[in-house]
């Protein structure tokens, strides 16, 4: 089974995709991992950031490996410098 979720981007995520977000139907307790893959299939430009970036789901920084229950809202967040 699976249903849509919407995958938040920010900042230069959003300025390599060229939107602020994307929709995607995956499968129940799919991993982040797996919606990296899926992201990167279809924005080739993350490419050269994404491994600096981190993952969020519910609001808190998690693992590739994370499961991604139905319902969970998911962001991309690219690496950020303070000063």
């Amino acid at each position: 089974m699976s249903d849509s979720r919407e995958i938040l981007f920010f900042a230069r995520v959003a300025e390599l995709a060229g939107c602020r977000s994307v929709t995607g139907s995956f499968g129940a307790n799919q991993s982040v991992a797996e919606l990296k893959t899926w992201v990167l299939s279809r924005y080739p430009k993350l490419n050269e950031i994404i491994e600096s970036c981190a993952w969020a789901v519910d609001n808190e920084v998690v693992p590739l490996g994370q499961p991604i229950g139905t319902g969970s809202q998911i962001a991309l967040l690219p690496p950020v410098s303070g000063g």
